[in-house]
């Protein structure tokens, strides 16, 4: 391939609502068709990062195959590790989502702290992925995250702001593109799914 890369990162949902999952699939493939159209105009290809988390992760890696967009696993913690999360089919898609990937990469400490609690490691995974993409894709429910948190809203909004901390200030806030792609929880109202809202971001 030739040009520069974009990198497109993303937060998602474990859980989403099953009568809303075929309109959440449809809107990420459009915005990732979106993404395309526009790398070929710019002379950029578009490479994905993604976790690989059970749900909404898994859902834009298959889109990325299908599609035929390579991405990059960013794990929270070393792979064996890290399948221990999983079971059953969620562990035999995770593991073939690996062997797909183009690359698999542990997430940096970003924020400095030495913490073994795997919640940090996934607040890490977040930021860093935020941190480097050049557009970032939300299967989020829109409901705000918590200060110290680790999911699908914390992920936005780090990608939006970059409210984190970072002591040697290599990840600071850039020029992005963020896509809000409405996705309920299980008990939550389906009527909105797969909403996109877009935002621009410049520093």
């Amino acid at each position: 391939m030739t040009g520069s890369v974009h990198y497109v990162g993303l937060s998602t949902h474990r859980r989403i609502a099953p009568e809303a999952i075929g309109r959440v699939t449809d809107a990420a493939r459009t915005v990732l068709n979106e993404l395309l159209d526009r790398c070929a105009q710019e002379n950029s290809y578009l490479v994905m990062l993604n976790s690989l988390a059970e749900g909404g992760d898994t859902i834009l890696a298959r889109l990325a195959l299908s599609l035929g967009i390579p991405y990059i696993a960013v794990l929270p913690r070393e792979k064996e590790s890290y399948a221990e999360d999983f079971e059953g089919k969620a562990l035999q898609e995770f593991l073939f989502l690996c062997d797909k990937a183009a690359k698999i990469t542990v997430t940096p400490i970003i924020e400095g702290e030495n913490r073994s609690d795997y919640d940090y490691f996934y607040r890490q995974a977040g930021i860093s992925v935020a941190a480097m993409s050049d557009s970032f894709i939300a299967l989020w429910d829109g409901v705000p995250g918590k200060k110290e948190g680790c999911g699908a809203a914390e992920a936005y909004e780090f990608a939006r702001t970059a409210d984190y901390r970072d002591p040697a200030g290599a990840y600071p806030l850039k020029k992005r593109t963020l896509y809000h792609i409405l996705t309920p929880r299980p008990t939550q109202d389906t009527k909105d799914a797969g909403k996109i809202t877009k935002t621009e971001i410049l520093p």
